[in-house]
């Protein structure tokens, strides 16, 4: 193999590497996991994309269909002292993710066409939901 075919070579190799490192950095960087957990890191919360299970998704509902006698609008205030906009009646594509904050206290989350609609803890075994943390 020639000095100059060699070159080439690696000069394609070193670019391919080099696409590859940008479309793995923006696809981690724009995931919806990603953006989950940079929402809750703003909030004092250290989760990483591992701690989120993804609990249930539905395609053109609202938060109130979805989760039905289970909803109750002390969350819809709960969630609006946590900063989300909290409208149970908006529609679209929604996504209900659940991390552990401890062994007694769960986030729960969900998405509208992929923006956090509502966001609140639960504590597990009773019916209370606590605001998120402010935004520090």
């Amino acid at each position: 193999m020639s000095r100059k075919t060699r070159a080439i070579l690696l000069a394609v190799a070193g670019v391919l590497l080099l696409t590859a490192l940008v479309w793995s950095l923006y696809s981690n960087s724009t995931s919806e996991l990603s953006q989950l957990r940079r929402a809750m890191a703003q909030r004092g919360y250290s989760l990483t994309d591992e701690s989120f299970y993804l609990a249930d998704v539905a395609a053109d509902t609202t938060v109130r269909e979805l989760m039905g006698e289970q909803f109750d609008e002390a969350l819809t205030e709960v969630s609006r002292e946590s900063g989300f906009p909290s409208d149970p009646d908006r529609r679209g594509d929604i996504a209900q993710f659940l991390a552990a904050v401890d062994e007694t206290q769960v986030i729960t989350i969900l998405l509208v066409d992929g923006e956090i609609e509502f966001a609140f803890i639960q504590t597990l075994g009773s019916d209370e939901a606590l605001p998120l943390n402010p935004i520090q």
